[in-house]
């Protein structure tokens, strides 16, 4: 996640050159830690300005939409599961694949790729039709 702090710092500093508005007060752009992107382009950190890494809050850059940063006064699982069960007050990110999802699934890698390597959907745990089709377990 280094070059994705790398790039949350460098659209802050940018975006708090060029459009003040779009920062958040209070937040210093060069204590972001990322944790996390998604599939939209979508960064999400951590403020790492306080001492106590338990208490750092949520701040995600949401590429689509507006504002484009937003800071979440919550730790990065009850944000993930706020975001999953859609009790924040709107999306936080640009993409719906996990926004209000009933049922989700944390499948580590290297389980997926075992699965795969299996012939096995690891989503579905149903025989995967593709299996084998993109060199994978070779």
């Amino acid at each position: 996640m280094y070059q994705e702090t790398a790039n949350a710092r460098q659209t802050w500093l940018e975006d708090a050159q060029f459009h003040h508005s779009e920062v958040i007060d209070g937040v210093d752009g060069e204590k972001l830690v990322a944790w996390g992107v998604d599939a939209g382009a979508d960064i999400l950190c951590w403020d790492a300005s306080g001492a106590d890494p338990n208490a750092w809050p949520v701040v995600v850059f949401r590429r689509q939409g507006y504002p484009h940063w937003q800071r979440y006064e919550l730790g990065m699982t009850e944000f993930l599961l706020s975001t999953f069960a859609g009790r924040l007050e709107e999306n936080p990110l640009s993409g719906t694949d996990v926004w209000n999802m009933r049922s989700v699934k944390f499948l580590h890698r290297r389980d997926e790729t075992a699965l795969r390597a299996q012939g096995i959907d690891p989503w579905t745990g149903a025989p995967d039709p593709f299996a084998g089709m993109f060199g994978e377990g070779a």
